[in-house]
């Protein structure tokens, strides 16, 4: 059976510093001494999950609704440009 690491961490004793998610057989001369620090891959995945809200995912997709730049043949913009203020002649 294989454990992960909970978090990125340096074991007094262990020559190497262990990096969150880093796979160890559960026999291994570190998790024999420090079982407390790693977890079974199910655990892990449980505890390291991100949330995602879909109600608000969808609120987001609505309301950025993007523009075309350039219009179809035959449409209309209905942009005005500002007239400027010097060509009062």
């Amino acid at each position: 059976m294989v454990v992960m690491a909970k978090q990125t961490m340096r074991v007094a004793g262990y020559r190497h510093v262990i990096t969150k998610g880093a796979v160890f057989d559960d026999d291994a001369e570190v998790v024999r001494a420090r079982p407390e620090l790693f977890e079974t891959p199910d655990e892990y995945a449980i505890r390291n999950r991100k949330p995602t809200n879909t109600a608000e995912l969808g609120k987001r997709s609505m309301s950025a609704r993007v523009e075309r730049a350039t219009a179809a043949p035959g449409e209309k913009r209905n942009v005005k440009r500002p007239k400027k203020d010097d060509d009062k002649s």
